[in-house]
C-alpha cells in the first residue's frame, strides 16, 4: 500500500507564505534590477513584517536562487517523459526563454546563478510541502533537479551521441561547449525581447542537430 506524503496545514501555511513573497519579488523583477528592490517594498508587497520575511530568506539573492531552483524542478518534470533527447534540450531552452529570460532586467544575475560553476548559494532543503504548493499541489516531483543546469545537459548530450552515429564525429565536449553557448549567449545579446529569444533557440539548435546530422 502506498502512503501519500500529504503535507500538514502548518507546512501548506508556511509553503503558501513563502510561495507570496516569491511572487512579491518575482513582480518587481518585472521591471527593475535584484540590486534595486528593497526588503521594505517586497514586504509591503507581499503584507509581511521584515522579521517574517528573514524568517524565510536571508537575503534577496537566495531569492533568485529559490526561485531557479523551481524553475530546474519545472523543467525536468517537462522533460522526463521525452524520449528524445534532443527535444528535450529544446523543451529546456523554451522554459528559460518564457519563465526566466522574461525579466530583462535581470537577465545577467540569472545567467550567472545558471553558468557552469557557478557559487550562487543553493536555497536550504525544500521540503515536499513548498515545492508542491509552489506548483499548485503537483502530485508528482522530482527533486532530482538538484543537479546543475550544465550536467542536466551534459546528460542529455550523452544519450544523443550514444543514439546517433555522427558523420562529424562531435565528441561530447564540443556538443556541450555549442549548446552551452547558445543558452547563455542568446539572452546576453538579445535583451528584453524573451520571444525572440525562444525564436533564436529554435532556430540554432535546428541548425546544430542539422549540421551534426543529430537526431
Amino acid at each position: 500500500m502506498t502512503i501519500k506524503n500529504t503535507p500538514s496545514l502548518r507546512e501548506k501555511k508556511h509553503a503558501w507564505t513563502r510561495k507570496n513573497i516569491l511572487d512579491a519579488f518575482l513582480e518587481k523583477l518585472k521591471t527593475k534590477n535584484i540590486q534595486d528592490i528593497s526588503i521594505r517594498e517586497l514586504c509591503e508587497t507581499a503584507q509581511i513584517s521584515p522579521g517574517t520575511f528573514f524568517n524565510y530568506f536571508s537575503h534577496k539573492q537566495e531569492l533568485l536562487a529559490y526561485f531557479i531552483w523551481l524553475w530546474r524542478v519545472k523543467a525536468t518534470q517537462q522533460i522526463e517523459q521525452e524520449k528524445t533527447p534532443t527535444k528535450a534540450i529544446e523543451i529546456i531552452f523554451t522554459a528559460a526563454a518564457e519563465d526566466l529570460f522574461c525579466y530583462h532586467h535581470n537577465i545577467n544575475e540569472i545567467i550567472a546563478c545558471l553558468a557552469p560553476g557557478a557559487t550562487a548559494t543553493e536555497p536550504q532543503k525544500i521540503s515536499h510541502a513548498k515545492t508542491t504548493q509552489t506548483f499548485f499541489d503537483q502530485n508528482k516531483t522530482n527533486h532530482s533537479a538538484s543537479q546543475n543546469l550544465d550536467a542536466t545537459l551534459l546528460t542529455l548530450i550523452k544519450k544523443i551521441i550514444k543514439n546517433n552515429k555522427s558523420r562529424k564525429n562531435v565528441s561530447e565536449e564540443t556538443l556541450l561547449l555549442m549548446v552551452q553557448t547558445i543558452f547563455f549567449g542568446v539572452p546576453l545579446m538579445i535583451k528584453k525581447n524573451s520571444d525572440k529569444i525562444k525564436k533564436s533557440y529554435q532556430q540554432l539548435l535546428a541548425k546544430t542537430w542539422h549540421c551534426l546530422e543529430l537526431q
